[in-house]
């Protein structure tokens, strides 16, 4: 059990490309309250994480997924080989904006450039049940990001009873819709193809 013995395990396994020590941490008001307890106690366990992962010898990056957003990165720089962030252009919020989600994309880019660090969006790509739809939103996000030169993967291929991942019928749907490029039979969802574009 524990971190050093489960990523000792695992420093030169060649299908690992890098370790995420935490999805989207630092997650309320207090990331902007330097006094906050919580933020530090939280920087303190990620930075125990990274340095276990490093003492065992992890040949593989480090970093964290964090949200979109640059308070993030900036505080988990320090803790990151390279910056992580999940850019979603969320089209169905009530308050959506591309150019403030531009704006947004611009920053982080920046930012990542100023530290001297690759930055890569681990998780993009906001979801839809209608495939058209969510092509459209793949095809504008992913051209914004390699505008920029920003790396990413989308969330996420596979049909799954995960949250997000899977259509109504397997269970609740909410806000994010669905999210996978894969049919739970294998097939590609229909007009998806188009991800072979930003290859």
């Amino acid at each position: 059990g524990g971190l050093a013995a489960r990523a000792g395990a695992h420093v030169d396994d060649p299908r690992i490309f890098a370790w995420d020590l935490c999805n989207e941490p630092l997650m309320g008001p207090y990331v902007h309250d330097p006094e906050s307890p919580i933020r530090a106690g939280e920087l303190r366990w990620l930075t125990w994480c990274y340095e276990t992962c490093k003492r065992v010898g992890a040949t593989q990056p480090l970093t964290v997924g964090n949200c979109a957003g640059r308070i993030y990165l900036e505080l988990t720089a320090p803790i990151s080989d390279f910056l992580s962030t999940h850019p979603y252009y969320i089209w169905n919020a009530p308050d959506a904006d591309k150019g403030r989600y531009e704006a947004s994309l611009d920053e982080a880019a920046a930012y990542a450039r100023s530290a001297g660090k690759e930055l890569l969006a681990s998780e993009t790509v906001w979801g839809a049940l209608d495939d058209a739809k969510h092509v459209e939103i793949m095809r504008y996000t992913l051209g914004e990001l390699r505008k920029r030169e920003i790396g990413y993967l989308v969330h996420a291929l596979q049909h799954s009873l995960v949250a997000d991942l899977h259509y109504p019928e397997y269970g609740p749907v909410g806000w994010p819709e669905v999210l996978h490029f894969v049919n739970p039979d294998g097939s590609l969802r229909a007009g998806h193809e188009a991800f072979n574009e930003f290859c």
